[in-house]
């Protein structure tokens, strides 16, 4: 679990454990997993910035599409 401003939750380090990660590999991860936090924490921001916060009350304008890199089931 990974914060949106980048706060790790310290139960994530018994899954390197678990799964027998190198340290070296598992901070470089660890470095990659908040900047993304944060990076996606940023473009939320940036787009209620330039195009406003969505209102769930306003019935003619469409929510924002979630973009995700891993497929939904």
């Amino acid at each position: 679990v990974v914060g949106s401003l980048g706060s790790w939750y310290p139960r994530n380090d018994e899954i390197r454990s678990i799964l027998g990660i190198n340290g070296r590999s598992w901070g470089a991860f660890r470095f990659k997993a908040r900047l993304a936090a944060i990076h996606g924490s940023m473009e939320m921001v940036c787009a209620h910035f330039h195009h406003g916060a969505p209102n769930p009350e306003a019935e003619d304008i469409p929510p924002f599409p979630v973009e995700t890199p891993y497929p939904i089931d």
